[in-house]
């Protein structure tokens, strides 16, 4: 028997149209976009609100992943040096008032 025509745990799947296996290969989606296609197709017969509840997890993880504008690493290096600025300047300012 041919895996694709075998269901471990369960025939939630095997009674579909198509199933969603199928779907995702097929249109060479993604991590997330397989398994927000996964837990939308079965939550009505399978897994209910968790499964819904996984859908937006994993849209959310989708959106931060691949449109969260990302910092260049002069951005980063930029915050790091204006950060240990501000703690040296902090720090002189103590040991200047300790002086006193």
């Amino acid at each position: 028997m041919s895996a694709h025509k075998k269901q471990i745990g369960g025939d939630h799947y095997k009674r579909m149209a198509i199933q969603p296996s199928h779907y995702i290969v097929k249109n060479k989606l993604g991590w997330y976009e397989g398994n927000i296609v996964k837990y939308i197709t079965r939550h009505s017969i399978k897994g209910g609100k968790q499964d819904v509840e996984k859908v937006i997890h994993y849209a959310q993880l989708l959106l931060e992943d691949q449109y969260t504008p990302k910092k260049s690493r002069g951005e980063i290096m930029g915050e790091i040096t204006r950060k240990h600025i501000i703690k040296l300047n902090r720090d002189r300012k103590k040991q200047e008032e300790k002086n006193q």
